[in-house]
């Protein structure tokens, strides 16, 4: 079974779309990145970017890599931190003085 490992908890493979922005939010910033960082790397802009994760907009799919690619996380990665979001019940991903590599309180 090719990838079960790296699939996303949830059974059905459903992800709350709206999640999805926030959730790079606090992926970016556990990792020390500026959204400057980010859309460089990603070939975006950075209001897009920020659009993006305020859950303004939707990437498509191929910019959704090229930020994943950016943020150097994988699909399950991005998934995972979806779940978390959508699990603690904090629908904007906020995280207020995120040290690099501390988890979201």
């Amino acid at each position: 079974m090719a990838g079960a490992i790296d699939a996303p908890a949830n059974p059905k493979g459903d992800l709350p779309v709206e999640h999805v922005g926030p959730a790079m939010r606090v992926i970016r910033r556990s990792k020390g990145l500026t959204q400057k960082d980010v859309a460089e790397r990603a070939g975006v802009t950075r209001a897009m970017l920020s659009a993006y994760e305020r859950g303004h907009r939707r990437p498509s799919l191929k910019t959704l890599v090229r930020i994943l690619g950016a943020l150097d996380v994988t699909l399950a990665e991005l998934g995972r931190a979806v779940e978390k979001i959508a699990e603690d019940g904090s629908p904007r991903g906020e995280v207020r003085n995120a040290k690099p590599g501390s988890e979201p309180a």
